[in-house]
């Protein structure tokens, strides 16, 4: 299967690091899996969550199959984690001097819980990982000039809301904004965006755009 167009990589100044998100062209969510599986190499090893628009965060300890959690992190070798996006931003975060990863799913629900803040505290306090160390990126999601958002969304995360040209009763939600100031606040420093939107960019799932035809792309990250 030809990567380059199945995948948008992440952190490739990198080397040590495999990570990135799936498009369309990765096809069904079985061959998605198995794009990542090819790519990271880590055979059965790839760990993903019952998603649920939360903030909790589970570790080596406490993942099973089926957890539900929205993040994932892990040190073991071997191991990739992945959440799955349609919109949503998928974070990938690495710190690449003591080889810790976490996978999170933060859609517009998961940022205003701060989940990007929330899975900061847990590497720190279940690795010991400094703010300043991670290296994070933000995927490719709905863009603040094309998600438009409704009173629900403005209530409670209106300082990244914009209002809309032609439609005074709604707003455009700029999420990558959001979790970029969140994940300052915790203190990181090294934050890169994809800059692409997920509506507007075909190569991508939307469930924006495609409502319930929309499949999901996985946001993956693994240690070489």
């Amino acid at each position: 299967m030809n990567h380059s167009a199945t995948l948008i990589p992440a952190f490739p100044e990198l080397p040590g690091v495999v990570a990135g998100l799936t498009t369309m062209s990765a096809g069904s969510p079985t061959e998605a899996v198995q794009v990542v599986r090819d790519a990271t190499g880590v055979g059965h090893h790839l760990r993903c969550v019952h998603q649920v628009h939360g903030d909790h965060i589970v570790g080596d300890e406490a993942w099973h199959e089926g957890v539900q959690a929205d993040g994932i992190t892990s040190m073991r070798a071997g191991v990739a984690v992945a959440v799955r996006v349609a919109d949503c931003c998928g974070i990938l975060m690495v710190d690449p001097t003591c080889g810790v990863i976490a996978a999170v799913h933060s859609g517009w629900r998961g940022t205003a819980q701060n989940i990007a803040g929330a899975a900061v505290g847990h590497l720190a306090t279940a690795y010991g990982v400094s703010p300043q160390h991670l290296r994070v990126w933000l995927s490719p999601c709905a863009s603040g000039a094309n998600y438009q958002v409704g009173q629900d969304v403005h209530r409670v995360l209106s300082e990244y809301c914009d209002p809309h040209p032609t439609d005074p009763s709604t707003w455009l939600f700029d999420n990558i904004r959001a979790i970029t100031c969140q994940l300052a606040e915790a203190g990181v420093t090294h934050v890169t965006a994809s800059g692409l939107c997920t509506i507007a960019d075909r190569r991508f799932h939307s469930y924006r755009r495609d409502q319930e035809r929309s499949g999901r792309g996985l946001a993956f990250i693994a240690l070489r």
